[in-house]
């Protein structure tokens, strides 16, 4: 969940379902919690929102992704709720982030 400068990463968890009483199963469908709060440094040069957000879902990683509106990338550590890594990424406005998916193991 991002708002303008900060980034909220929460964890969602299904639980099991259980046939027998559809309202309980509605009501216990999943549960989720914050793993972290992250914030762009407070420096003049961060820039004023985020503009993109990547992460790899397909592994378990603890690192994200983000471009800022001064046209720099950061690198962040969820876990350690700390800035890794700023790059100046482009001399124009970023708008989006990919990063390459892991092939499947043969």
């Amino acid at each position: 969940l991002a708002t303008t400068t900060r980034l909220a990463v929460y964890r969602f968890q299904l639980h099991l379902q259980d046939t027998s009483d559809d309202i309980k199963r509605l009501q216990r469908l999943g549960s989720y919690k914050c793993c972290g709060l992250l914030a762009l440094p407070k420096e003049p040069t961060a820039g004023q929102s985020l503009v993109a957000i990547a992460a790899n879902n397909a592994v378990l990683s603890g690192t994200v992704l983000v471009a800022s509106s001064n046209k720099r990338v950061y690198v962040w550590d969820v876990a350690a709720e700390k800035v890794l890594a700023a790059v100046n990424a482009h001399a124009r406005p970023l708008t989006c982030l990919r990063l390459a998916q892991p092939h499947a193991a043969a």
